[in-house]
């Protein structure tokens, strides 16, 4: 099991961009900072009626879609894909499914949020949901 939370050896260390461009390459373009080795996570929904929400203490938030898609994951556990490439990471069913679901398309969406341990599987994921085109270096606002 590696290091989490104080055992960390960066924690409470903020990493800069010029922390990340100092860092040596394991894999270019990938620095060392590109990649999490604590890769462990969860997320939980708690999911209610929009009756029994209205009594809440905060603003409730209405689940208009939702889609998966875990394909890729599967098939490198399987042993048939050492890696995910742009040729096995494609959400398209689970995109379509929440978009169709929610009555919305891509050009609905103000703000997203993807999660992965490796930085460039987030722009990957960013592209295949189409809020970018294959390729190109976006310049996002903030990380985090």
């Amino acid at each position: 099991m590696g290091a989490q939370g104080e055992d960390a050896c960066r924690f409470g260390q903020p990493i800069t961009l010029d922390h990340h461009q100092a860092s040596r390459y394991v894999v270019r373009p990938l620095r060392r900072y590109d990649y999490c080795l604590v890769t462990d996570g969860a997320i939980a929904f708690i999911v209610t009626t929009t009756e029994r929400a209205r009594d809440l203490a905060c603003l409730p938030v209405a689940v208009l879609g939702l889609g998966a898609s875990h394909d890729a994951a599967l098939a490198s556990q399987a042993g048939a894909a050492p890696g995910i490439s742009h040729a096995d990471f494609d959400p398209g069913e689970a995109r379509t499914r929440a978009f169709g679901q929610a009555g919305l398309g891509i050009g609905d969406i103000d703000v997203c949020q993807f999660y992965d341990a490796f930085t460039i599987l987030v722009a990957q994921q960013v592209e295949a949901y189409g809020l970018r085109r294959f390729g190109d270096r976006p310049r996002f606002p903030r990380f985090g």
